[in-house]
């Protein structure tokens, strides 16, 4: 009987310590290639940083005002049926349109029941303040748990596990994990953006006004769309030359400024 006994230990033991060995082995195939970290440290600390503010502006009727100091501390009410963009961090809806109204005291909100693309982006532990006069809706804002992340980042501990060397993050967005093959694209790509970016304004002015007329072309194309795809192309192309070494997808679509035989609709994320 004991020896029995002592025969199911020693196979348990032997079983336990093979599934350490295998989850071991796992968490190595994993592993981003130390020259990668080496290399991308000063991006992803720059990303970081840059995640750690939230700003934003959008056009359409709307009226109110909040401030909120994490999810616990907030007051306010506002209307709105607008469309705007925000940055708002990289793995956070950019872009909001539609009918929205909300109240707010302490941690309890009333709002209406829409998708979260409708408003900007909030989350549990901001300082931020939003101001809707009229026409026009401004909103700015502090992530703490992103303050946290650059610190911690700076002693190479990943808190949001959103850099672009943290092994699990790059295998899932199909980064190349040792520098790969794509890193000269992307520095085109990040040129073009930068040099090239202005063309986003004429092209958007001559889209609407194909769309809608010369009125929307001169207003909505130019000084709005327009205006607004040249900022963030260019942007955009800073932010792809610094990080070309990762290689990667396009952050925009379409992938350059001037693509005259693809169609326009415009759409970025970020990576």
């Amino acid at each position: 009987m004991l020896n029995r006994k002592f025969k199911a230990l020693i196979a348990v033991l032997l079983i336990a310590m093979q599934s350490v060995a295998l989850a071991a082995e796992e968490g190595k195939e994993q592993e981003v290639d130390p020259g990668t970290k080496a290399i991308m440290y000063i991006p992803d600390r720059i990303a970081d940083a840059f995640d750690i503010v939230r700003f934003g502006l959008a056009f359409g009727p709307s009226f109110g005002a909040e401030v909120s100091i994490t999810k616990y501390a907030q007051l306010g009410a506002y209307a709105s049926y607008e469309g705007g963009a925000a940055w708002t961090g990289r793995s956070n809806p950019k872009l909001h349109c539609g009918p929205y109204w909300t109240s707010v005291i302490g941690p309890l909100r009333n709002e209406m029941d829409v998708e979260s693309t409708n408003y900007f982006h909030r989350a549990d532990w901001q300082i931020r303040a939003q101001v809707a006069a009229g026409l026009a809706h401004g909103y700015a804002g502090i992530d703490f748990i992103e303050l946290g992340d650059f610190f911690a980042g700076l002693v190479c501990i990943d808190i949001s596990k959103d850099d672009t060397t943290y092994g699990q993050n790059q295998l899932d967005k199909d980064y190349d994990t040792i520098l790969g093959t794509t890193p000269m694209h992307r520095l085109g790509r990040g040129l073009s953006n930068l040099l090239f970016g202005f063309w986003e304004i004429p092209q958007n002015a001559m889209d609407a006004t194909n769309d809608q007329g010369y009125a929307a072309g001169f207003t909505y194309g130019l000084l709005v769309r327009g205006i607004g795809h040249f900022v963030v192309r260019e942007v955009t192309g800073v932010w792809e030359i610094i990080t070309f070494p990762k290689g990667g997808k396009p952050i925009i679509e379409p992938e350059y400024p001037w693509m005259p035989h693809v169609e326009h609709p415009w759409n970025f994320e970020w990576n």
